[in-house]
């Protein structure tokens, strides 16, 4: 299911430049640059932040499927997630504003203002860990959604760090071999070797990308197995001694 977060991430990058040509950028420029910049950058960021979620339920869907051993495939999925659509655009609204508001803080207060708005944004994401999952299998609008992923990370802490730092360390060695990739071929590329360096950049950068989109899908479908292990619920051998892991608190 790795098409799931590539589509998720070049309609949202596609929509969110369309939107913010048509409307953001023109209020900035007529305007000037203030600190309404990102409330003219809304709309797009709200579509934008709307098609993420949307990709990202349609995946804890095919990941529960796969799971159950249920045949699964994109537009299936897709149509799962499109059943949950009203509190995807809740909660899409709510992403978005609560991300708004924290780049508005930063650029409103300074270096204080970075501050904040790092932990801000630190604690919303470990907030919403599980918050994909919830929207995909439980009845609940935007803000018990919130409160329902912050109660299982409370309740399950030990065991979602600990899979999160396996499936994690899965992904660190592929990515330091792509980026590792890069480095080679710029040095190359600006050592008298253009030609060569400029391939084998492109094929570091294109790896960098693979892993990215592979690491995106994995980390649903590990969020999906920590939902349903924190809901009591079967969970996968994946070989990587889940008795460990996913060890009751």
């Amino acid at each position: 299911m790795i098409w799931l977060p590539v589509l998720s991430g070049v309609i949202s990058a596609v929509a969110f430049l369309v939107i913010s040509g048509l409307v953001g950028i023109p209020l900035i420029r007529a305007n000037g640059s203030s600190v309404l910049d990102v409330l003219y950058l809304f709309p797009g960021i709200l579509v934008s932040a709307v098609i993420s979620v949307f990709f990202n339920v349609a995946l804890a869907f095919a990941a529960n499927e796969q799971i159950e051993g249920r045949p699964v495939d994109i537009p299936k999925a897709l149509r799962m997630a499109w059943t949950r659509k009203r509190v995807i655009l809740s909660w899409g609204l709510l992403s978005a504003i609560v991300g708004m508001v924290i780049q508005g803080i930063e650029r409103r207060l300074g270096v204080f203002g970075r501050l904040v708005g790092v932990l801000g944004g630190l604690a919303w994401a470990v907030a919403i860990f599980m918050v994909i999952p919830v929207l995909a299998f439980e009845d609940v609008g935007p803000i018990e959604a919130l409160k329902r992923s912050s109660h299982l990370i409370k309740t399950t802490f030990g065991s979602i760090a600990r899979g999160a730092l396996r499936f994690g360390l899965m992904f660190l060695g592929w990515s330091l071999v792509a980026a590792s990739v890069i480095v080679v071929g710029v040095v190359m590329a600006v050592s008298g070797a253009p030609v060569p360096g400029v391939i084998i950049g492109a094929v570091g950068v294109i790896s960098f990308f693979v892993v990215l989109m592979y690491l995106s899908a994995a980390g649903i479908y590990m969020r999906t197995i920590l939902y349903r292990y924190a809901t009591h619920q079967p969970v996968p051998d994946l070989g990587l001694d889940l008795s460990r892991t996913f060890k009751r608190e």
